[in-house]
């Protein structure tokens, strides 16, 4: 159901938080930085695992951190994770019986050669009432560029609704879901159409999405995800002002990062000429 959303969040973390003696450029030690997220009803795929560097290293990325052990609990059993050998870093679940209900409370225990983190996170409700204004959507037979965007102008918006709880933060996932798709003719000059998109998150009952983000002909899926704090607060952390550096947030216990768990249900929707 979900695309791999969570690039957005694939920012370095740097530690920035020191003592006296130190500089806040270089920290006293490197820490475990996590990105590590569980859906309910869907796989345990998502665990990303790299060290910390500091802001005056030459490095472009976080080194990954291969051969950790990482062991995910739910409320009904535990689940030893593995590292992807084809993407190093990167730990999942092998088996298919991972299971993850609204209301559990999930454990994160990871061990490394420099240490232990741990985490915990709850499995917020799925989203009630998902609908979509819209069920079909077909395409003129467009001329020239022109023509195109003239009817793009004037083209409904695809609104996504559900029944929003007080405070509650949701995001909606728009992803062309056809095994080869068929991109549209919007004459956008070799710029590369998304098969997915990831909207911000918002605390509202709708989330409008115009003509020109749906790029694909056939099969598009609107996932509505009810999410909890602490990826708002990373979402919303994720740009900082290099000249008003504050240390990131984080509910890693010795480590940095962040650990949390989605919900969803969707909606779909067929394009077309």
């Amino acid at each position: 159901m979900r695309s791999k959303f969570l690039v957005i969040i694939s920012t370095i973390l740097f530690i920035i938080s020191c003592t006296d003696e130190s500089t806040p450029l270089i920290p006293e030690e490197e820490l475990l930085a996590v990105w590590a997220y569980v859906y309910a009803d869907e796989d345990l795929d998502d665990i990303k695992l790299t060290s910390t560097i500091s802001l005056d290293s030459d490095l472009e990325e976080a080194p990954l951190v291969s051969g950790a052990s990482v062991i995910v609990t739910t409320d009904s059993a535990a689940y030893i994770c593995i590292e992807d050998t084809s993407n190093p870093g990167n730990y999942f679940y092998p088996g298919e019986d991972f299971s993850a209900k609204a209301g559990d409370q999930v454990e994160l225990s990871i061990s490394t050669g420099s240490g232990d983190v741990y985490a915990t996170t709850i499995v917020p409700p799925r989203p009630d009432g998902v609908s979509i204004n819209v069920n079909t959507m077909t395409l003129p037979a467009f001329g020239d560029r022109a023509s195109m965007m003239e009817w793009r102008e004037n083209a409904e918006d695809v609104e996504v609704s559900w029944t929003a709880e007080a405070e509650a933060w949701y995001y909606v996932v728009l992803e062309c879901i056809e095994s080869n798709p068929v991109e549209i003719d919007t004459w956008n000059m070799g710029q590369r159409p998304a098969q997915h998109r990831i909207f911000p998150p918002v605390q509202d009952d709708h989330y409008r999405v115009r003509f020109p983000l749906f790029e694909y002909l056939g099969t598009h899926r609107l996932s509505v995800y009810r999410v909890n704090q602490e990826y708002v607060d990373l979402y919303e952390y994720r740009e900082q002002d290099s000249r008003d550096l504050q240390e990131p947030l984080t509910n890693i216990e010795g480590g940095l990062g962040i650990f949390s768990a989605f919900n969803s249900d969707y909606v779909t929707l067929e394009v077309s000429y």
